[in-house]
């Protein structure tokens, strides 16, 4: 079998992508296209592979708090390849994009290719969107609005977990050394300069999925306006999302009226979008140069 493995990167519409690609997943198993549900809470996202190929003293929010980290591992690895045993496919589609987030050594980014041709796989293949970098913070910011931080606004460029996200040459650059240069295929999630841009159907064309008797569904994580981010920021610093361990009904409750109410998109100041551009001017020529000569930008910014 072949592998064909989306490592986001975040903010380019991933949880809708995966939404789709469950909710037909036997639509896709009748084209040979295996994309595993893995348990129900990972809702597509099959992030717990990559967690499998942390390194041995890395803990974050995903790993902290599992007793016992081998055996998890090891359960892990044989409830997959149960549910590959019992599949008859030609390709296998995994889609995270905590792999790319998540993965940053070179060793962590070899395991995943290790566990993978553990499942049986001859070839693999690297699909990965890019946002322009100051897109990609902003709608980091209205994430974290909605999980209760308490930012005056987006991290600067250049700050490690944004570098990770932003930095488009040193990711591509990174999986290429591991699972070579032909098999990573960047895309570009133009989102920001065409609404009418769908990531399904960009992802589908290219993996020559079709998509007659899918079922569609609607847009995951919808963006909340400059306003409702302010309004949120101001009451996360009153009130904290968790109380005594337990979510806190009330600041939930008013999220959700945020939400429906303050739709729109989070706008950073013109000062900082300026630093963004800057700061990943030299990546983002080097990735149109390389993959989109075509393009008279990477990005639709003049």
């Amino acid at each position: 079998m072949n592998a064909i493995i989306h490592i986001g990167t975040e903010k380019t519409g991933t949880t809708s992508l995966q939404l789709f690609l469950l909710k037909n997943s036997h639509t896709l198993l009748q084209q040979g296209v295996l994309f595993p549900k893995l348990n129900s809470t990972t809702k597509g996202n099959h992030y717990p592979l990559g967690l499998c190929c942390y390194s041995d003293d890395r803990i974050d929010e995903f790993n902290r708090g599992i007793p016992d980290w081998d055996a998890y591992k090891v359960k892990l690895h044989d409830m997959f390849k149960a549910e590959i045993k019992e599949r008859n496919f030609d390709t296998l589609l995994l889609s995270s994009e905590h792999f790319q987030s998540r993965l940053t050594t070179e060793s962590e980014i070899l395991r995943l290719k290790q566990l993978i041709y553990s499942f049986g796989a001859k070839k693999i293949s690297i699909i990965l969107y890019l946002r322009d970098p100051a897109c990609i913070a902003q709608s980091l910011y209205s994430t974290a609005m909605r999980v209760g931080h308490d930012w005056e606004c987006p991290p600067p460029p250049r700050e490690a977990r944004m570098d990770i996200l932003c930095n488009h040459k040193q990711t591509i650059e990174a999986w290429s050394r591991a699972y070579g240069s032909e098999n990573v295929h960047p895309r570009l999630y133009l989102r920001d300069e065409n609404k009418s841009f769908s990531i399904v159907n960009d992802f589908c064309g290219f993996i020559n999925i079709s998509r007659d008797n899918t079922t569609p569904i609607e847009d995951a994580n919808t963006s909340i306006s400059t306003q409702g981010c302010k309004l949120l920021q101001l009451h996360n610093m009153l009130i904290k999302r968790y109380e005594n361990n337990q979510i806190n009904p009330e600041r939930e409750s008013y999220v959700e009226f945020i939400e429906n109410n303050f739709k729109g998109s989070y706008f950073m100041r013109a000062e900082l979008r300026h630093e963004y551009d800057k700061a990943y001017n030299i990546s983002n020529t080097w990735v149109k140069d390389t993959y989109f000569p075509e393009r008279k930008n990477l990005f639709g910014n003049d």
